[in-house]
């Protein structure tokens, strides 16, 4: 009887021996360090790489001249299966010192180290910066946008631009810090306050922070061109019939000194017939006074400025007045007839003449006539004393409205 329970406590041992599940382990990352590169006196990249296995993963390196004291920020990987390249640049080194480093990779299957390196930093003074002076851009008439890339190949320092109208340069940017850096990265500067039309040198330059500056070559640009305009008046407008006028105006924008100033007329019926009449210059603030004589009939003027392209101001219209004079005996008899005559100037046959009385202020026609070929009369019962005059209404547009003579007091 006690062997067979001896022999059943044996298969019931081993049932669970053999039944017993299997606890899986969590497979822990791998890590190779790798080379570095772009090693400049405080800037280095570390590589390396890194294989999840599966698990989700994170990385950094550590790294120190003496020891590995320091370590980089911890950087996710991914949860592949694949190796995956990757770097961290460090930028707080020293020049000309020795560093060691090495890549590790956590997971919940642990940490892992890779291998550990070294690497030694230049001295400061054996790499010298890359300056490039890049072309402007946005190029207008007083601003432009200075352009250029810095490679400080880890130094640290200020950028700025110098510019002006010549290799002397006289103005520059604001100092600005930059770096470290090791590859070209590009940099811009707005400049205004330029002079239009005028040709400026610039160039970039980075100042490291022990060292000289570095300088990239000069470069120029021209600035645009402030686009003309051209203003006009002329005067006294009207203007009696057989006087001249001046012609004054302003030409805006650049190289507006010395210009060359044509004034046309277009005569009524202002049928685009223009004619130049008068020329002259412009100051060298671009200011122009033309004399133009003589006006004998309404006219449209405009003003045409030599430059490139030609400049044509508006118009400005310019009424002439008729010439009208008047005769009269000064001291006749109460109640007498007087005669008014006179001539119009040029000739107006056919034109209305009304002869007015000055009352209060205002005129109040006592007589109307017309136009003889040039002369006008007409014999008018004077009744109380009063100054005339003698009005005349032009037969066409040739000539404006209100052609009066002079006032005469009869007594």
């Amino acid at each position: 009887m006690r062997r067979v329970h001896g022999s059943l406590l044996l298969v019931v041992v081993a049932f669970a021996v053999v039944a017993a599940p299997a606890i899986a382990q969590t497979p822990a990352p791998s890590a190779a360090t790798g080379g570095v590169s772009g090693v400049a006196p405080t800037v280095a990249t570390l590589t390396g790489t890194v294989n999840p296995h599966g698990v989700a993963t994170r990385y950094f390196f550590q790294y120190g001249p003496r020891g590995l004291s320091k370590r980089t920020a911890s950087v996710a990987v991914g949860s592949g299966t694949d190796p995956v390249q990757i770097s961290q640049q460090v930028s707080d080194l020293q020049p000309n010192k020795l560093y060691a480093y090495r890549l590790v990779a956590t997971s919940d299957g642990g940490t892992v180290m890779g291998a550990r390196r070294d690497f030694r930093t230049p001295r400061e003074s054996a790499v010298t910066p890359v300056v490039s002076t890049g072309s402007a851009t946005n190029v207008a008439d007083t601003g432009a946008t200075l352009n250029g890339a810095i490679n400080t190949r880890g130094a640290t320092g200020t950028y700025q631009f110098q510019y002006g109208p010549s290799r002397q340069y006289g103005a520059s940017t604001p100092a600005a810090p930059f770096g470290p850096t090791t590859n070209g990265t590009a940099i811009s500067s707005p400049v205004g306050s330029l002079a239009p039309a005028t040709t400026y040198h610039y160039r970039l330059v980075f100042q490291p922070s022990s060292g000289r500056a570095v300088l990239g070559r000069d470069r120029t640009f021209t600035t645009t061109r402030i686009p003309n305009g051209l203003l006009i008046e002329a005067k006294p407008n009207p203007v009696r019939y057989g006087a001249g006028i001046q012609v004054a105006g302003v030409l805006a924008g650049s190289d507006n000194s010395g210009v060359g100033i044509t004034v046309q007329a277009d005569t009524f019926p202002f049928d685009g017939n223009w004619q130049n009449v008068a020329s002259g210059r412009t100051d060298p603030t671009g200011a122009y006074v033309i004399a133009v004589s003589p006006m004998i009939s309404s006219s449209q003027l405009r003003t045409v400025a030599a430059t490139r392209p030609q400049v044509i101001s508006q118009l400005t219209t310019v009424g002439v007045r008729l010439g009208v004079s008047l005769r009269v005996n000064r001291h006749p008899r109460r109640g007498a007839r007087v005669r008014f005559r006179g001539h119009v100037t040029p000739s107006q046959d056919g034109a209305a003449v009304s002869i007015q009385r000055r009352v209060r202020g205002t005129y109040r026609t006592i007589a109307r006539t017309r136009v003889n070929g040039s002369s006008y009369s007409r014999r008018v019962r004077i009744r109380s004393s009063g100054r005339y005059r003698a009005l005349v209404r032009p037969t066409d547009g040739s000539h404006v409205s209100g052609n009066r003579s002079r006032l005469i007091r009869v007594r």
